[in-house]
């Protein structure tokens, strides 16, 4: 009130009371108006980390993903580790396992090349053992009716007349059936070619790896 006397001393005494509300209501003014800059800025501040946390989530998940793989790669050197220290004390302290030789290994005398006639032979067999599986499968397969007797035992009705065969119908399952063998037999041969060219090969790697040997008697 000190103040207000000495600078506004020329005011009426009865004004000195609403000067002083006055500079009062300005300083409670600018007291609130810092506050509320300073509440813009919280909420500022809040608003782009809220728009920040999905790259922020996915960065936490990144970096959590490293931590568990290196924290399994280190388990696993652990494991390492530990098992070729266990390796190195088991052989320097001669616990290991022992290898006793029961009987001295013979060298083979004569060397064996294969056996051509029986690669072919045995390559017949299995193809025609397949041909054969082949067409029983087929015939197993095969649900169509052959004769009046197979559609009265199916149906157990009693067959009142029968439709007879177009002779351009019969061409036609004739060509049809032609062209059936003649996939079949090429096939067939394809296959036997396969086979027989799979075990020629097995037979020259095991000749050259030595393993196609043949012991004689002296």
């Amino acid at each position: 009130m000190e103040i207000i006397r000495k600078e506004y001393g020329q005011f009426s005494p009865d004004l000195h009371s609403l000067i002083t509300e006055y500079f009062y209501q300005r300083y409670l003014l600018d007291y609130l108006k810092f506050q509320k800059n300073k509440l813009d800025s919280f909420t500022e501040q809040f608003n782009k980390n809220m728009e920040r946390k999905p790259y922020l989530e996915k960065e936490f998940n990144r970096v959590s993903h490293e931590v568990e793989t290196n924290r399994t790669i280190y388990q696993a050197f652990l494991e390492s580790k530990t098992s070729a220290q266990i390796s190195e004390a088991v052989q320097s302290t001669n616990l290991g396992m022992r290898i006793n030789i029961i009987e001295q290994p013979q060298k083979p005398l004569v060397p064996v090349k294969p056996n051509k006639i029986k690669i072919m032979l045995l390559a017949l067999i299995f193809a025609g053992a397949c041909g054969l599986a082949s067409i029983v499968a087929t015939e197993y397969f095969d649900d169509s009716f052959r004769s009046i007797e197979e559609v009265e035992k199916m149906m157990k009705l009693p067959v009142l007349g029968t439709v007879p065969k177009m002779a351009s119908g019969f061409e036609w399952e004739k060509k049809k059936r032609g062209r059936m063998i003649l996939i079949w037999t090429i096939g067939l041969v394809i296959f036997i070619g396969i086979i027989s060219g799979v075990l020629y090969v097995y037979s020259s790697h095991l000749k050259s790896a030595g393993i196609g040997i043949e012991l004689k008697d002296r």
